[in-house]
């Protein structure tokens, strides 16, 4: 019965993981720019972007400040703009303090925000030749600090293949503000200079990570030999074998560190005898339960984009508004702007987004 009851609460568990995420209730008041923990390079072209519903919030009493100085605060499309007044910069270490008013209370709902400020170097110069031409990497490894922020938690190790002529500073810009400059000098988090190890202290989103990871796990769980999952004496089952995966989970909870390269070798997710594939386009193409705008497969048909397996009919259900209160559009909109900020280590790059803000704003996307 034990056995039973553990292997009917695995599949609970991989079924649910996903969906607890997709359930997760938006924040209407968020501080997008600059995050907890966020290194600064630029204070000039330095601004903060704040998202605020005005349905919930009243915007004209919206006010920001950093280290006790007052910023301006002007709409934007689509969010709220906030900059520092002239002639006013920022200091190594900075406080953003950010409050509106609610609409329904009055009460003052308040974010803050801890951020460091650290021009480049003089001594670090951006080498075009690297942009068509990467760095050989050898080696390269991710020790996670905390797992409290995704800004500054976690240094990243390289060593470069021989023969590679490579320069003390190597500098890697992931947007204006973001720059992570991999180091032989022997300062900062570099232990020794010249000894062929670089080091760069880099921002990782560790949750994100631990729930594909996670994913991953019971995935390749399921996708072991299935002949084996069931044990019989004659026609009497006699015993079930439940996928061990408790350490691995487990491993998961505390930082660590990461291989990236060589990568670790990929687990097959799907286990392509026990799996079915429709792609007959009277099914995924039914223009009765479809909505495709563009008519892609040139038929003609654009179908109904109130179809039960359209974009808007697929992202309404998630959105519940009659049970969460959270308007359809707004939770598009933040869904597309967490897929513009977030991003992971991709073959030792990193995946940046770009042109959300644009389509986000375009009259098409305000449509329903």
């Amino acid at each position: 019965m034990l056995s039973d009851r553990f292997y009917v609460e695995f599949w609970a568990v991989l079924f649910l993981l996903p969906i607890i995420g997709c359930l997760q209730i938006p924040d209407q008041f968020v501080v997008i720019s600059p995050e907890q923990g966020q290194l600064i390079r630029d204070a000039e072209n330095f601004s903060v972007e704040i998202m605020v519903s005005s349905e919930l919030f009243d915007p004209t009493t919206l006010e920001a400040e950093i280290n006790g100085v007052s910023l301006t605060v002007s709409p934007g499309d689509p969010n709220f703009v906030a900059s520092l007044p002239v002639g006013q910069t920022l200091d190594n270490s900075n406080q953003l303090v950010v409050s509106v008013l609610g609409w329904s209370d009055g009460v003052p709902r308040i974010r803050q925000v801890e951020f460091s400020m650290e021009p480049l170097s003089r001594a670090v110069v951006f080498s075009e030749k690297f942009v068509t031409e990467p760095p050989p990497i050898e080696t390269a490894e991710l020790q996670i600090l905390h797992t409290l922020g995704r800004r500054q938690n976690a240094i990243l190790h390289v060593t470069f293949r021989a023969g590679f002529d490579a320069p003390t500073h190597i500098p890697y810009r992931v947007d204006a503000q973001t720059v992570f400059v991999l180091s032989d000098s022997g300062l900062g988090d570099d232990e020794f200079a010249g000894d062929g190890l670089y080091t760069a202290r880099v921002d990782f989103d560790f949750e994100n990570f631990r729930t594909r990871k996670s994913r991953d796990l019971l995935m390749a769980a399921l996708g072991e030999a299935g002949t084996d999952e069931l044990q019989f004496s004659g026609r009497e089952l006699v015993a079930k074998k439940v996928p061990n995966i408790g350490s691995s989970l487990a491993s998961l909870a505390s930082p660590m560190t990461i291989s990236l390269v060589p990568a670790p070798p990929m687990v097959a997710t799907v286990d392509s005898e026990r799996a079915l594939m429709v792609r007959d386009l009277s099914v995924v193409a039914d223009p009765s339960r479809t909505f495709d705008p563009c008519d892609t497969d040139g038929d003609g048909a654009t179908g109904d984009p109130n179809g039960a397996w359209s974009f808007k009919t697929l992202m309404g259900q998630m959105a519940n508004t009659a049970g969460t209160g959270i308007p359809l559009d707004i939770f598009v909109r933040q869904w597309l702007a967490g897929w513009a900020k977030n991003f992971d280590p991709l073959n030792g790059g990193a995946l940046v987004v770009t042109g959300l803000s644009t389509m986000m704003s375009s009259p098409s996307a305000k449509r329903d």
